[in-house]
């Protein structure tokens, strides 16, 4: 998942979701990122390309800002380290943006309560 500016144009296989405003539009992004959102994507679709509905078909939990807000920081981080132009070169940003995905991840598994073999499963079977 990426945010793209207003007025971009994507090619056929990309789908756009529209904002509703609910949820912090980054913690949409780290979520919707995170291993456990890939994991239900694999489980759900039969296809490499992930549709609205299958996103739809995600039970959000219902949270507070400060959880958001929690997970909006590191996907601040990690946007600051990705929209660097020598990114994809510094092996260094690389692994702090793993460590913040990491970071994200185990949020995630706390809003839905998984237990340590749920969440083996979870990583196991996402990447």
């Amino acid at each position: 998942m990426a945010i793209v500016k207003r007025g971009t144009y994507l090619a056929n296989s990309c789908n756009y979701i529209m904002h509703s405003g609910q949820y912090d539009i980054k913690f949409l992004l780290g979520f919707l990122n995170s291993s456990l959102a890939n994991w239900i994507f694999k489980r759900t679709s039969t296809n490499s390309n992930v549709n609205c509905y299958g996103i739809e078909a995600i039970p959000l939990p219902t949270i507070v800002n400060l959880k958001q807000e929690s997970i909006v920081s590191i996907v601040e981080k990690i946007l600051s380290l990705t929209n660097d132009e020598k990114y994809l070169n510094n092996l260094e940003k690389q692994a702090k943006v793993k460590k913040y995905e990491r970071q994200i991840d185990q949020m995630v598994y706390k809003l839905y309560d998984l237990t340590n073999k749920e969440i083996k499963i979870v990583e196991k079977n996402s990447k």
